[in-house]
């Protein structure tokens, strides 16, 4: 069984990369999709958390949370870290009156943050620079 889905995926490789463009600019596309969608709906969680922000605001963050996860897939950094920090900022306030149901958002949105801050950060070893993107 694996043997054959390792020589399944050696296909599949070997094919992608005589066409891989159109798989490419597919994805992408798809990715602007969910970009423009997930924008949308955080309108919407807005508007709704204005009248109701106890059962609302909730979405507004997760939907952050999620525009940040699409923005740092799509290679826009700063973009994913201004929704991470605001969807933090929400869930630190929900978690002030709710901590049993929202300090694990807090948690799994800083490990957001982390993970983009250590995408950028640069290292400084004698003789050299490095930098990990």
């Amino acid at each position: 069984m694996f043997w054959r889905l390792f020589t399944l995926a050696l296909l599949v490789l070997t094919e992608l990369a005589v066409n891989a463009a159109p798989v490419l600019d597919s994805d992408q596309h798809r990715m602007e999709e969910a970009r423009k969608e997930h924008e949308e709906a955080l309108k919407t969680y807005r508007e709704m958390a204005q009248k109701e922000p106890e059962t609302y605001l909730p979405e507004v963050a997760q939907t952050l949370n999620d525009l940040g996860i699409v923005d740092s897939a799509q290679n826009r950094p700063e973009e994913a870290r201004k929704a991470f920090a605001e969807a933090l900022k929400i869930y630190r306030e929900l978690a002030q009156k709710r901590p049993g149901t929202y300090l694990p958002y807090v948690a799994t949105t800083l490990k957001n943050l982390g993970t983009i801050d250590s995408s950028r950060t640069s290292w400084r070893r004698p003789g050299r620079n490095m930098r990990r993107h």
